[in-house]
């Protein structure tokens, strides 16, 4: 079986390719390779086109787990249509919500209205809100526009009880507007139609659009594609050459299992190479003006795979835990900092708390050590703590609309938790060792 070895005379291809790299291999870059050789993006492209025409067929459920580019897909998708029609005077209005972060009836309306606000340039304001003034209010602007798409992320929250009625007048003022506007739901619930009473249901008929894995042979092809765009040297051929192989095949087999999407794929390519550089580099202390590298002759050499694997242990620090659950570095903050402020005997430990504590300790942590630490923001630890609660590592009081206000609640003991840590210390960046004894 090939090594695919890099070694310390390969440091100055390792430079010389550091920002091609960086530069193709970017999450954002991917993404769009995907999406344009992707089928589910013509027929999405085809779909839109069709419900812009004919004011029909206006509902689209977009199935899979995060990372998979259900979001991407569509506004990729929307924006083909602006092309094919060739949309110059009238564009499609774009509107965004994510259910689970607005949370109540009354602020997805707000962000809804917003976005209408800024996007479609309307000077004029609701004073209050709800489905039927945001209908009559646009209905004065429907001619500016040649359509709208609202596309409602977790969109499984408004499957609830008590909000079913709140999607039910969504879906009915799009139904009976004149004017084309497109409701896309993006959704990893797979019972998500099943939990719909009967006459929401009857409004998603149309076939769904599953995101739900990724092709080798695909993935193997935009890879290649994006390693031909860099300079040929050594370190770039050794890519290639694991890309085609069997170690990778297997590799890529492993991420599926673990349910890597395909952002993290790229990361784990370009950590890699960060991986390489630094291994192989050392900064040249003689250069006061700007900071030069030498090569550290001192290095042994390793294989493309075991620094695929080092990459693979900085998303996933503990790939398996005994439960078969997964958790990264993101929900190691929360438990952490939740197991901290539960030994400084807080009583009652929310959300914000969290946040607060954590990025305490991220200040603390850069002063004290000189080093950087990740930075965590409100956002990535809020999904975060919706992966947590999905796993049943902890929950919520629920006593507030609001998240930041919600006590949290763990669902394993203080040992058990302690005991995770013990497990898995030395796995860990230095910043979660220090997390967890951070004293706030």
């Amino acid at each position: 079986m090939q090594n695919f070895l890099l070694t310390q005379f390969m440091s100055q291809d390792l430079t010389d390719s550091y920002a091609q790299f960086s530069q193709y291999f970017s999450e954002d870059v991917i993404n769009n390779v995907l999406i344009d050789e992707s089928d589910k993006i013509k027929d999405l492209t085809d779909r839109l086109k069709d419900s812009l025409k004919t004011k029909t067929n206006n509902t689209i459920l977009l199935y899979g787990q995060e990372g998979f580019g259900r979001k991407s897909a569509i506004r990729k998708a929307i924006d083909n249509c602006e092309q094919d029609l060739q949309m110059k005077s009238k564009k499609i209005i774009k509107i965004f919500v994510n259910a689970y972060l607005h949370k109540s009836e009354g602020n997805i309306l707000s962000a809804i209205n917003n976005q209408l606000l800024q996007t479609a340039q309307i000077k004029s304001k609701i004073n209050k809100l709800s489905v039927d003034e945001l209908m009559k209010h646009f209905k004065q602007y429907e001619n500016a526009f040649h359509g709208i798409v609202l596309v409602i992320e977790r969109v499984e929250i408004l499957a609830t009880v008590k909000k079913q009625f709140f999607l039910y007048s969504i879906l009915e003022w799009i139904r009976e507007s004149k004017y084309p506007i497109i409701f896309v739901g993006i959704t990893s619930d797979l019972l998500f139609q099943e939990k719909l009473e009967k006459r929401v249901k009857s409004r998603f008929q149309n076939i769904p659009y599953f995101f739900m894995d990724l092709d080798f042979q695909f993935v193997q092809k935009v890879l290649l594609t994006r390693l031909e765009q860099i300079d040929r040297n050594q370190v770039i051929n050794t890519y290639e050459n694991y890309i085609l192989s069997k170690s990778f095949e297997e590799y890529f087999a492993k991420l599926q299992s673990l349910q890597v999407s395909i952002s993290k794929l790229i990361y784990l390519f370009r950590s890699s190479f960060f991986l390489a550089g630094s291994r192989f580099n050392r900064p040249d202390k003689k250069q006061v003006d700007s900071i030069k590298f030498e090569r550290n002759v001192s290095a042994e050499p390793i294989s493309l795979q075991e620094l695929m694997e080092q990459s693979l242990k900085w998303i996933y620090p503990n790939v398996k835990l005994e439960n078969g659950k997964l958790l990264s570095q993101p929900e190691y903050v929360i438990l952490f900092s939740f197991y901290n402020l539960i030994m400084h005997q807080k009583p009652q430990i929310m959300f914000d708390d969290i946040i607060q504590h954590s990025k305490k300790a991220m200040q603390t942590y850069k002063l004290q050590h000189h080093k950087t630490a990740s930075e965590f923001t409100p956002l990535v630890l809020n999904k975060a703590l919706d992966n947590l609660i999905k796993q049943k590592f902890i929950s919520l009081q629920q006593q507030s609309k609001n998240l930041e206000n919600n006590q949290i609640i763990l669902c394993m003991s203080i040992d058990d938790l302690k005991n995770l840590f013990e497990n898995i210390r030395y796995d860990l960046p230095d910043f979660m060792s220090y997390l967890y004894n951070f004293n706030f």
